[in-house]
């Protein structure tokens, strides 16, 4: 885990460290074996996080963000004509339009991720959600309705009849290779709340 995740203590943090380690493991086994036995939608695994206080992962990845828009009156709706087919489903990565996951950092720009990459490559939609429960998602599909408040911005790039395809800004070492899957119909984690993109 140290290795792999570049993690270097002094003695008495590694100890700390390595307890906090122990207990994030221990959550994670309990999670599969549920997941495993069909009782819940996604898996856990390790990750950059694994060793980090519930504090250090909230207070540095995580800011508010804001429930109502702040542009006033430069924003405008989206009406979609409700005669035109949607295909089942959408991956905009299959296309080309989504640029390969990587990590924020500890500098709280999930927005400027999301929006640079719909700004590299028109197509995916920047949305607002809330991330409890996502610290250390694996695979399958997130359907927990308990994601707390909007704190974070992700790059919606796709969907099925099941789920949205959603690419984080946690690295490619999170997540589904940096994507997670929200179950769709019951705006989990709040995914349908606050949804932006630029017209140029």
């Amino acid at each position: 885990f140290k290795a792999e995740f570049s993690k270097k203590y002094g003695l008495a943090e590694d100890k700390f460290r390595f307890q906090l380690f122990q207990k994030k493991l221990r959550e994670i086994e309990q999670h599969n074996e549920k997941y495993e036995k069909g009782e819940i939608g996604w898996s856990k695994g390790i990750n950059q996080f694994s060793d980090w206080t519930d504090d250090e992962f909230e207070s540095i990845l995580n800011k508010q963000l804001a429930t109502k828009p702040v542009l006033g009156n430069s924003l405008g709706v989206y009406k979609a004509d409700p005669n035109e087919p949607l295909p089942a489903s959408v991956d905009w990565r299959e296309k080309g339009a989504v640029l390969p996951a990587r990590y924020q950092g500890a500098c709280g720009s999930c927005w400027a991720f999301s929006v640079f990459c719909f700004l590299a490559k028109v197509g995916p939609i920047s949305v607002g959600v809330g991330v409890k429960g996502w610290r250390d998602s694996r695979h399958g599909v997130h359907n927990n309705t308990d994601c707390g408040p909007l704190n974070h911005a992700v790059l919606a790039v796709g969907y099925t009849e099941e789920y949205f395809i959603v690419k984080n800004s946690w690295g490619p070492k999170w997540g589904d290779n940096g994507y997670i899957r929200i179950a769709r119909g019951n705006n989990i984690c709040h995914i349908n709340e606050a949804c932006y993109y630029p017209v140029l």
